[in-house]
């Protein structure tokens, strides 16, 4: 009998093309496989022997037991590659035996991706369906149709279990063939180790909330497959006694990388009464609200070189933060400041950054390596009074002069006739983003420069959309600021993978 959460006729499903359209190269490259070390099956123990086999990736010895049938037929093995073997061995029975599967985890810790992608070759072969049965109402092929589902839905079963069970290394597990995945699937991915999922064209039809569980969380899979080195990530669900144990008072913690949510009563309460920790390069605070005299833990800890505050934006915060950062983190390395809010008071909604404003608070900041404006829009060219506000990019209002200039340079080069009427209202447009763009670029370079000269260790910054470099010259030249960027872009990927604590901080 079907499942009620088994959709119907999603068998038919996997036999619709892939469209064609703009794609990047995401996934297009060969990823070098990494394998784990024999110490990390054998659980630290020693192999007890020199053989040169135990040296090779637990995948490639896999090899040898389709090769051999017997481990005995190896006399020149070692003790410990024959108990290796023997191993493989005594799975490859137990999976004889039950179908498959094993009661104890197995060479499965080795599996670290996962790709579902259904041949449809392999469904007409075994069910005796195609594409063609859509709407097919006859009653054999209805019930090839309904045995298909039944059998891929196994499969999607299957799949979860094993990765909440016995897929303790998984790092990715894309799923590209187009269905309805049920609720199930996704509480069983939730409860896993599985560090990336990549669904490409699957859909749910309800909505549902996930319920984690309670019990010991899973440790990081970076964590499981290192040989030797510790993972610095590990998370927790907490409660008072664990954030106790977890954050010692004391020379004993040796916390490194700190994110709270500061919306929380209890995290608010704690970390105000915590105080400095010694041993912390790295303070992520979400939902803050600056309240020095109740909240004095980030000042507490300005020895940071990392610090990312996410700001509940509120009519005195923002003097009240730089302030804080100017007067205290001498030793930022790394600075990000977001601001967000149901609501955006009336002073913040002037795009304009005041640079001077900005270089004058944060000119302390000697360590600064990274710089980025996230919105950053300047003065519109011509008298500031007579603009009553500021035009975003979008507008693309360039000086006139260089427009002028550009515009001429293009009639002369097309050979038309010194009359603006042979120009159409499309080419103008154009020639006016060309303008623009150009312009852009100079002030975007010009301000750099600026900031080059304020920050001694500044490496790269962001303003205006533009990535811009610094590259010391040496000589009188000194240090230079470079745009990188062919063309402006929101960059929203790369300030993500740099500034978000899942991955600059670490």
């Amino acid at each position: 009998m079907d499942s009620p959460e088994m959709p119907q006729g999603e068998a038919l499903e996997l036999f619709m093309p892939i469209f064609s359209g703009n794609k990047d190269d995401y996934g297009g490259g060969k990823v070098s496989p990494r394998p784990l070390a024999f110490d990390r099956l054998s659980e630290g123990r020693h192999s007890g022997s020199t053989s040169r086999l135990l040296t090779l990736p637990i995948e490639i010895l896999g090899v040898f037991w389709a090769i051999f049938p017997a481990y005995h037929c190896l006399p020149w093995l070692y003790p410990a590659s024959r108990r290796l073997l023997s191993v493989l061995q005594s799975e490859g029975n137990e999976r004889s035996e039950n179908n498959g599967r094993t009661q104890k985890p197995s060479l499965g810790a080795c599996i670290r991706r996962i790709t579902v992608a259904t041949n449809p070759y392999w469904l007409t072969k075994r069910y005796g369906i195609s594409s063609d049965d859509w709407g097919n109402e006859d009653k054999e092929v209805k019930a090839a149709v309904s045995s298909a589902n039944r059998a891929y839905y196994r499969h999607v079963s299957g799949i979860g279990a094993a990765a909440s069970s016995t897929l303790s290394y998984l790092e990715l597990l894309d799923w590209e063939d187009k269905v309805t995945l049920p609720k199930s699937f996704f509480s069983a991915i939730s409860e896993s180790a599985v560090q990336h999922l990549k669904l490409f064209r699957t859909q749910v039809n309800d909505e549902f909330q996930l319920e984690y569980s309670k019990g010991n969380v899973l440790p990081s899979i970076v964590e499981l497959s290192l040989p030797t080195k510790p993972s610095p990530w590990t998370r927790y669900k907490l409660d008072s006694s664990r954030l106790q144990k977890i954050i010692p008072f004391g020379s004993e913690c040796e916390l490194q990388t700190l994110v709270v949510n500061t919306s929380s009563k209890f995290m608010g309460s704690f970390f105000g009464k915590r105080g400095q920790i010694l041993s912390l390069k790295a303070l992520i605070l979400e939902n803050f609200e600056f309240e020095e005299e109740a909240f004095p833990f980030p000042e507490a800890n300005h020895h940071v070189s990392r610090l990312c505050l996410v700001v509940a934006l509120a009519e005195h915060t923002a003097a009240h933060v730089t302030r804080l950062i100017a007067s205290s983190f001498s030793n930022l390395t790394s600075l990000r400041l977001h601001w967000e809010a149901i609501s955006i008071p009336k002073p913040h909604l002037e795009l304009i950054v005041d640079d001077a404003a900005i270089k004058r608070q944060l000119t302390g900041l000697q360590r600064l390596k990274k710089l980025a404006f996230g919105r950053h829009s300047c003065l519109p060219y011509g008298d500031p009074e007579i603009w009553s506000f500021v035009r975003c990019y979008a507008d693309e209002v360039p000086p006139y002069g260089l427009f002028q200039q550009l515009l001429r340079q293009r009639m002369i080069t097309e050979g038309w006739a010194d009359n603006l009427s042979n120009v159409s209202r499309k080419e103008r447009n154009k020639i006016r983003g060309v303008a623009w763009e150009e312009a852009h670029r100079g002030r975007m370079k010009n301000m750099a420069k600026k900031y080059v000269r304020l920050f001694p260790n500044l490496e790269w910054m962001y303003l205006g959309q533009l990535l811009v470099g610094v590259q010391d010259l040496g000589g009188d030249a000194g240090r230079q600021a470079e745009i990188l960027s062919g063309e402006r872009d929101e960059c929203w990927t790369l300030l993500r993978r740099i500034f978000e604590a899942t991955s600059v901080f670490e």
